[in-house]
């Protein structure tokens, strides 16, 4: 099925620039940018234990999950906002050690939807049992309507690469003939760090480890427009 609607999807595509083929166009490129404070952190950190028996670890590493997933509760954040991102249980085999060295480990990500939180949160993670912290990636809980945005800056940049192309060539710019956002969804992180220091990095309450700065959200497109010459120059 998937196969068919690829098919039908690439006819479209070749049929549309057959159609265009023949005719003089301006094809130009277009960015937008929208800056924005960040007020989310999104939190991916790990519950790791270690040991010579496969099903002790693996009960001991469930209770600190089953803890600091009472901890995150406590602290109001809704469950939709916690994600299970792996689970594994291995053998740390070497070569010349005569007992095995099983190790389980938990991934977890959180959104934390108040920034000024995370210091707090991370804290009380490390008490509950969390050793490992894979990444802190800033997000804003407007970044849908910011990027919409940026998307109208997008094509207005477009538009107007156009518009001086044309006037340049002495020639009459005609209507939009096609558009096409190439842009990822991915946003920079501003803040990573795999390192469980990071989470004793505040001594009091007064004190702050995370410093938000702006995000920058960017659109990039590109247009095509068709040459009118229906009305001479």
């Amino acid at each position: 099925m998937k196969s068919k609607i690829g098919m039908v999807l690439l006819l479209i595509s070749s049929f549309a620039w057959s159609q265009v083929d023949n005719k003089p166009i301006i094809y130009v490129t277009g960015i937008g940018k929208v800056k924005v404070v960040p007020d989310q952190v999104e939190l991916t950190f790990a519950v790791e234990t270690s040991g010579t028996k496969a099903a002790e670890v693996q009960k001991s590493n469930m209770q600190k999950v089953d803890a600091v997933l009472k901890y995150l509760a406590s602290q109001g954040i809704a469950s939709t906002d916690i994600q299970t991102e792996r689970v594994y249980l291995n053998d740390d085999f070497w070569f010349g050690r005569k007992k095995s060295n099983f190790l389980a480990r938990q991934q977890i990500t959180v959104l934390l939807k108040k920034i000024d939180s995370y210091d707090k949160i991370v804290e009380g993670l490390t008490e509950k049992g969390v050793n490992a912290i894979d990444n802190v990636q800033l997000k804003s809980s407007v970044a849908e309507q910011k990027k919409s945005e940026a998307r109208k800056l997008a094509v207005e940049s477009a538009k107007r690469k156009a518009a001086e192309l044309a006037a340049a060539a002495e020639v009459k710019l005609g209507k939009v003939f096609n558009i096409t956002d190439m842009s990822s969804d991915y946003i920079p992180t501003q803040f990573t760090k795999r390192a469980y220091e990071l989470a004793m990095s505040v001594p009091d309450d007064a004190q702050q480890s995370l410093a938000a700065g702006e995000m920058e959200i960017i659109v990039n497109i590109q247009a095509t427009y068709l040459i009118d010459y229906s009305e001479g120059k």
